[in-house]
């Protein structure tokens, strides 16, 4: 007759649990990350096409006989082109002191459920 083995190596059910419940939590963490990652990849691009639509449209202000100055708004993709369905809405606004225009270019775009915005400014005389 054979008698029970009480050394058999071995995990126990709590063991199993408890390793399974911090694997969980190690990987929602990383989870957690990537995501954190992403927004702020998604974040930088939308703001570097924002500058970049920007000083396009500041650099067009800079260079076009002062008595065409007005103020506007259009609407705008990341590479400046007018659009419809762009997803910058470009405002620029031109008020003269005198001889000088102080120019200012503020363009916003939605990400994430919220309104970002970069404005640029400058000068330029008559």
């Amino acid at each position: 007759m054979r008698t029970a083995r009480r050394d058999q190596g071995g995990f126990t059910l709590i063991e199993v649990m408890v390793c399974l419940i911090i694997l969980g939590i190690g990987l929602a963490g990383i989870v957690g990350m990537a995501l954190s990652g992403s927004n702020a990849a998604g974040y930088a691009r939308h703001a570097t096409e924002a500058s970049v639509v920007a000083q396009d449209k500041l650099e067009t202000l800079r260079v076009v006989p002062a008595v065409s100055l007005a103020s506007g708004t259009d609407i705008v993709d990341g590479k400046a082109f007018v659009t419809a369905t762009g997803a910058y809405t470009r405002t620029w606004t031109v008020i003269w002191n005198g001889t000088l225009a102080n120019l200012a270019v503020r363009v916003s775009w939605l990400d994430g459920g919220s309104t970002h915005a970069i404005t640029y400014r400058t000068m330029r005389s008559q």
